[in-house]
């Protein structure tokens, strides 16, 4: 399965803690996010070790999360803003992140590599890593914008 995923059907949550409370067993999976906004009132949301399969995430806003040693399976993130979001460890494999924006957040582009089926998802993969490396320059992450222009470039060339 590649990233050009545009749609997910499954169970809805109309609220943050819904949503959460939903997690069983450290996996959550087949559901739609409905709320504009992920984000809790305290100042960080931690997630640690848990799976995300098959959620959309779309058009939604996610602020002060930080997710630690997660796993995204067929996620949608379509035109998603993160801002102040921290992805440290984390996975991803055939998630569609077009149209996301990023502010103030940190993820490592190498973990993004094996997302991508680059021959079906190109379009996709090269404007996820222009958004991060437009972050990353603007934000003074110089190893960070490496990465993300390397790959920009690669995927250009593919």
């Amino acid at each position: 399965m590649a990233a050009n995923i545009f749609s997910i059907t499954g169970d809805e949550y109309d609220s943050y803690q819904n949503f959460k409370n939903a997690i069983r067993n450290n996996n959550i999976s087949n559901a739609l996010f409905l709320p504009d906004v992920f984000s809790s009132t305290q100042r960080y949301e931690k997630f640690k070790k848990i799976t995300f399969r098959s959620i959309s995430f779309k058009n939604t806003t996610f602020e002060r999360i930080k997710f630690i040693d997660c796993h995204f399976a067929g996620c949608l993130f379509l035109s998603s803003k993160f801002i102040q979001c921290d992805f440290s460890n984390c996975t991803f494999k055939d998630c569609n992140f077009l149209g996301s924006t990023w502010e103030k957040s940190r993820i490592n582009p190498k973990d993004l590599k094996k997302n991508f089926d680059f021959k079906n998802d190109a379009n996709i993969a090269v404007k996820l890593f222009q958004a991060l490396y437009d972050q990353y320059k603007k934000e003074h992450q110089p190893n960070y914008a490496k990465m993300a222009k390397y790959l920009f470039i690669k995927q250009n060339m593919a």
